[in-house]
């Protein structure tokens, strides 16, 4: 018999006692397994698995336990303590413990959990550790469905992540995007109000609730919404703005109007008072609305080079005037007695460090740095610190937003000069780049080692702008970074090696092998091994793999059960993609523009043939949206 003591009625103690619980029966539905309810730790009970807070269980000492998630796993043949910081930790340390014991989750879904064949009853588990970095966080984007998000919200705390951010004030234009299939003409559109979307959006924080994550909030939208203005996608606005509003909005070329008729992207004259008031004074009465939120977030509009003009907000820098603005809100957030923690960014004409005034409360400050226009050939740890950067100046909107990752990192040692309260990236490794590496190896490597050099440049953690379907053929780029963030300690070839084997079980180093290679020939020219052969070439070798591979592949679905067989499912279908990906490739590299168009749209085709069956890993609208972009750009 399994003894589980749960300590306490958390309700996220109560959901981890569950999921021990149900995991165990799905190892062995004969498991005789006991739930005993707790007010507290009793060492007098024998033979127990403890499993929640208590003053007598010994834990490393963190910074701040509400946020830092230090675990302790003490147990002998089911028999122990499983314990945490926080009641999240406890949740966290819970998977842990089953991971230890042979389950994993491969892919956000049911159909990525992976179940170990029977449980050891002899075993030992003793881990005690604090994650490598605090913020370990997935920020909502993409198309996304109630299912998508849910499935998001389970897998974060298995794989030792601990917080979701949903932006805006309602986070409807990405659930819109799935609901409408904007991209795929073989769905019929079944588009939801907001309404409806408000309440979908309501349920879903309440599993992040459940689970005690970190939830982060907001963002764009507070230089619309307290106007009148909707701030809650990018769509060109067709309502004539108000006289009493134009006057708040920053003037561009004389004219104060929306910037590209798109109110999410136009910023507001910062130097007037009263559009400060007006924003500052919202942000306090959302505040006090959402105790919820763990992290409001405080952005400027969207966009790049829509600064205001006039001769008053030329005087300072955005960033002096937004600095300003995150001073005045300390001020009646503190008159308010709320303890709210704000989250600033420095991105695009944001980068640009403030020369006048300075953050006064640093403890209420967390720094977002979000380097939206960087390469991703190269990681953060690829930054020579001895080498001289040449910072290109300000000029009021005529700025060239940079891409290397020297420059940018740089602008963030100027902004750390001036504050030195947390911070964590905000990055973009999987919302476009992606795609143009179907093998996924390269993007998981590099994203892999920003995560583990993030202290290196001075901030702890990540929450990672980006789809939530990402596992088309492997979600190995996802749990690299999940894995790194927790574990700065373990190498992308260890983690690597832990992914492929549990989800292709015994060929996991075949498949490892052949997705290596296939992101190889799809790689930017700079970073692939097969220097020697132009891309045409590279993208034919891709193809004949592929091709070659595909009864493999298939042998390795038809004898697969479980999760597995889902994985090879996924990377069975995948093989087509790879192939029409190649010849989509060739064609461009010969220059015929209608064939080349042709190859495209069978990629398109295919996708869109393919959704209903790859829909949980596949963001397919986005995919082929990123498609078309880059066959515009004629994007490597």
């Amino acid at each position: 018999m399994i003894k589980i003591g749960r300590i306490g009625n958390d309700p996220t103690i109560s959901f981890a006692v569950e999921e021990l619980f149900s995991y165990l029966q799905k190892a062995d539905r004969h498991a005789d397994v006991v739930v005993l309810a707790r007010n507290e730790y009793l060492p007098r009970e024998t033979n127990v698995l403890w499993v929640g807070r208590d003053p007598a269980f010994a834990l490393p000492a963190v910074d701040n336990t509400q946020l830092d998630d230090a675990i302790s796993i003490r147990v002998q043949d089911f028999t122990g303590v499983i314990t945490g910081a926080n009641n999240r930790a406890v949740l966290i340390a819970v998977y842990r413990f089953l991971k230890e014991l042979g389950f994993n989750w491969v892919r956000p879904g049911a159909d990525g959990d992976v179940i170990p064949d029977s449980l050891s009853y002899t075993h030992s588990v003793s881990i005690s550790t604090v994650p490598t970095c605090r913020h370990r966080g997935i920020c909502i984007e993409g198309a996304v469905s109630y299912t998508h998000v849910k499935n998001m919200l389970a897998w974060i705390p298995r794989v030792g992540m601990n917080a979701y951010y949903t932006q805006f004030f309602t986070p409807w234009c990405f659930y819109d995007r799935w609901y409408s299939h904007r991209n795929n003409p073989l769905y019929t559109p079944t588009p939801l109000s907001r309404d409806e979307i408000d309440a979908l959006n309501t349920a879903l924080i309440e599993e992040v609730n459940k689970r005690s994550l970190l939830y982060h909030a907001t963002g764009h939208g507070w230089t619309c919404e307290p106007f009148g203005m909707e701030g809650t996608d990018w769509a060109e606005s067709t309502r004539e703005i108000p006289v009493e509003v134009k006057q708040y909005l920053a003037m561009l070329n004389g004219e104060r109007k929306l910037f590209g008729g798109v109110a999410l992207n136009t910023n507001l004259c910062y130097s007037n008072p009263v559009a400060r008031d007006a924003m500052t004074t919202a942000i306090v009465q959302y505040c006090q609305n959402h105790p919820e939120v763990s992290y409001l977030h405080f952005w400027l509009a969207d966009g790049i080079n829509n600064q205001c003009e006039c001769d008053d907000c030329n005087q300072k820098r955005p960033a002096d005037w937004y600095v300003m603005l995150l001073n005045e809100l300390d001020e009646k957030l503190t008159q308010e007695n709320l303890p709210t923690r704000v989250v600033f960014l420095i991105y695009v004409d944001l980068l640009w460090e403030p020369r006048t005034e300075a953050i006064r409360n640093q403890d209420r400050f967390v720094l977002m740095f979000a380097p939206i226009t960087r390469s991703y050939l190269k990681a953060f740890a690829d930054f020579d610190k001895n080498e001289q950067v040449n910072l290109a100046p300000y000029v009021r909107n005529k700025l060239k937003m940079p891409a290397g990752v020297a420059e940018n990192v740089t602008r963030l040692h100027q902004w750390k000069k001036m504050f030195k309260g947390d911070s964590f990236d905000f990055d973009y490794h999987l919302m476009w780049n992606h795609v143009v590496d179907p093998g996924y190896t390269n993007t998981a490597r590099i994203l892999h080692k920003d995560m583990q050099n993030l202290h290196s440049i001075g901030l702890n953690g990540m929450v990672s702008c980006q789809l939530q379907r990402v596992a088309f053929p492997t979600c190995l780029p996802m749990y690299a970074m999940a894995n790194a963030l927790f574990d700065a300690s373990l190498s992308f070839e260890e983690i690597s090696r832990d992914y492929y084997r549990s989800a292709f079980g015994a060929h996991g180093t075949w498949v490892e092998n052949y997705l290596k290679d296939i992101s190889d020939y799809f790689a930017h020219p700079d970073i692939t091994p097969y220097q020697e052969l132009d891309i045409k070439q590279r993208a034919h070798l891709a193809k004949e793999l592929a091709l070659k591979s595909e009864p493999v592949i298939r042998a390795g679905y038809e004898q697969a059960a479980g999760a597995r067989k889902y994985s090879w499912y996924y990377l069975l279908v995948h093989v087509q993609y790879v192939v029409l990906n190649a010849e989509y490739r060739m064609a461009r590299e010969q220059g015929d523009e209608a064939v080349t168009d042709g190859k495209i749209n069978a990629v398109i085709e295919y996708l869109c043939q393919m959704e209903p069956e790859i829909e949980s890993v596949a963001d397919v609208g986005w995919m082929i949206h990123s498609l078309k972009k880059q066959r515009r750009r004629h994007d490597i």
